[in-house]
């Protein structure tokens, strides 16, 4: 009794078995397994810096830094997605600018804008618009957004310093923070669409002949 027992209960067991991995398939583990550190396609060394983009942009070879002389077509991998040849600006929010970063294009889920400052203006919560206005506190760099902006704020995203010569022009009504594009005819602009004066032509941007 004991060996046909034993010889039954196998079969059995091995039912049992396979019904409950049906029933109750194994999850994926919650830790998720590190990304593979790409290597040099030449040498396999851990220190890239070039890469060469096929056709479509996306990166065909990386190389490291001895492997790179001479190859034609290898670019630098600064500050450029990881998986195309286009400036890569998104990368782990509250991050600095640099390591692992994507473009538009490739960005990951919960990745931010990492490139440019963000408006400090938001008290309650933190606005996630690019700061383009400041100088009302003595900043010399972008501070806040058009909505949270100072009494005092200036324009100052594409300036270098804060002095008068180095600000970029704006219209000359009061409190207009745009680029001036009309004026008179052979002479600069000075004035927005929005503000122009009778007779002003848009003396900035060149016209189809």
């Amino acid at each position: 009794r004991y060996g046909v027992g034993r010889c039954l209960s196998s079969p059995l067991l091995l039912v049992i078995t396979l019904m409950s991995h049906r029933l109750h398939p194994t999850s994926p583990s919650p830790h998720p397994s590190p990304p593979q550190v790409r290597l040099c396609d030449v040498c396999s060394s851990e220190h890239i810096g070039f890469g060469v983009a096929g056709p479509l942009g996306k990166w065909e070879r990386v190389l490291c830094r001895v492997c790179a002389v001479g190859v034609e077509g290898a670019k630098s991998l600064s500050r450029m997605c990881s998986e195309c040849d286009t400036m890569g600006i998104f990368g782990t929010r509250g991050g600095a600018y640099g390591g692992t970063l994507h473009c538009r294009k490739h960005k990951l889920p919960g990745e931010a804008d990492v490139k440019h400052r963000r408006c400090d203006g938001g008290s309650s919560e933190p606005c996630d618009r690019w700061a383009a206005f400041g100088g009302a506190m003595g900043e010399r760099k972008p501070r806040r957004c058009r909505d949270h902006r100072m009494e005092g704020d200036e324009y100052l995203r594409h300036t270098r310093n804060s002095s008068a010569a180095g600000r970029r022009a704006l219209c000359r009504r009061e409190g207009c923070s745009l680029s001036p594009s009309f004026g008179g005819e052979g002479m600069r602009a000075t004035f927005c669409k929005a503000h122009r004066r009778t007779g002003d032509k848009d003396v900035r941007h060149g016209l189809c002949q």
